[in-house]
């Protein structure tokens, strides 16, 4: 591994951002890239399926501006994001916009701006003859070039057959790739003349669109145009580009092992909450045999139905019975009824009786 990552990296950025797309395709097939720049292949295939491709403005609408950037610095540094994971269709769709509005130049090279338009007379008088000239002048462009823009006219052709769902049409479509498929470079920038531009681009666009296939046929390869020649690239170069793959493979070594740590947090939540659930669940069921006993015994009492028990209730008993077997009670049953003695009076002692005559004085 590199002693400065920083360096190797800031390095990376300054050679491959915003370089042509022919550079950029090459540098990529040292890490084993293919012929179209790894960030409009990845997107387009992130794109291009039944359940995307038909999103309501699929490349009309924003998408999320912070991923988009993220997404960008990773492309940038080199790394290999998955969009699958962090991102959605329109910020995919926009990540791809502003790919190609940043190259330094079009797909198809400015210099050949106005051999393009001029073809645009002929395709309105003769169509067919307008395309022959239109192929030829693809066989200019560089192949790299040339397998970019048959990607995209290929993907785009697609998307405006489901128009209907995802409201983008071929004029649409024009409007929004036109910028960035071809540009014009020339001095004059008056607004008169950038408005005769856009109609004109975009016309150049509709047609490559709407007859990709006639333009882009399946059979021409120029892969093999494209194999990277080492002996063009300085040693140091070289180094540097082998020590930004050993930088990757580092990267993403980390970012598995922080998911591989995450995965075993949300395991061990996983089964704390199976815990959890395991102990609730036992308490329901605990409460719910005591709720079941309790209303069993309501209904019994509402019925006025005797316990359910083995032993008869006994009938009950009178308060004779209960006073003559109470053990605390010292009460003897008597045979006879009982005899009442007399009263005796206690005899208070008083003073003599008066003698006779004499009267007691009060």
């Amino acid at each position: 591994l590199p002693g400065n990552e920083r360096t190797v990296k800031q390095w990376y950025q300054r050679r491959v951002r915003g370089t042509l797309i022919e550079v950029s395709v090459r540098r990529e097939r040292v890490h084993g890239g293919g012929t179209v720049p790894r960030v409009i292949s990845q997107c387009i295939g992130f794109l291009d399926t039944p359940a995307r491709i038909v999103e309501n403005g699929i490349f009309r609408l924003p998408g999320n501006e912070r991923t988009v950037k993220q997404l960008k610095m990773d492309f940038q540094e080199g790394l290999e994001p998955n969009l699958e994971l962090r991102s959605d269709t329109h910020t995919v769709a926009s990540l791809l916009k502003l790919y190609l509005r940043v190259l330094p130049d079009s797909i198809i090279p400015s210099c050949l701006y106005e051999d393009f338009v001029a073809v645009i007379l002929t395709y309105e008088i003769h169509p067919i003859e307008g395309l022959n000239e239109m192929q030829h002048l693809l066989k200019r462009i560089p192949p790299t070039n040339f397998n970019t823009l048959r990607m995209l006219c290929m993907f785009l052709y697609k998307v405006q057959t489901y128009s209907a769902s995802n409201l983008m049409d071929l004029n649409n479509l024009a409007i929004v790739f036109s910028p960035t498929i071809l540009k014009n470079t020339s001095a004059d920038h008056s607004l008169e003349k950038e408005m005769e531009d856009i109609q004109k681009l975009k016309k150049v666009t509709e047609i490559m669109i709407i007859n990709c296939a006639k333009l882009f046929p399946a059979d021409r390869d120029l892969e093999d145009e494209n194999e990277l020649d080492l002996s063009t690239i300085d040693t140091e170069e070289l180094k540097n580009m082998y020590q930004i793959k050993a930088i990757k493979l580092q990267v993403q070594s980390r970012e598995l092992q922080a998911k591989e740590k995450e995965l075993e947090e949300l395991r061990a939540q996983i089964t704390q909450l199976t815990a959890t659930v395991s102990e609730q669940g036992t308490v329901i069921k605990m409460s719910k045999n005591k709720i079941d006993s309790l209303e069993g015994y309501i209904e019994r009492l509402e019925n006025n139905s005797p316990p359910q028990s083995d032993r008869p209730v006994p009938p009950p008993r009178s308060i004779n019975t209960v006073l003559r077997g109470s053990p605390d009670m010292s009460i003897r049953r008597r045979s006879q009824p009982i005899k009442m003695r007399p009263a005796t009076y206690c005899e208070m002692p008083t003073r003599d009786s008066p003698e006779e005559g004499e009267e007691d004085v009060i």
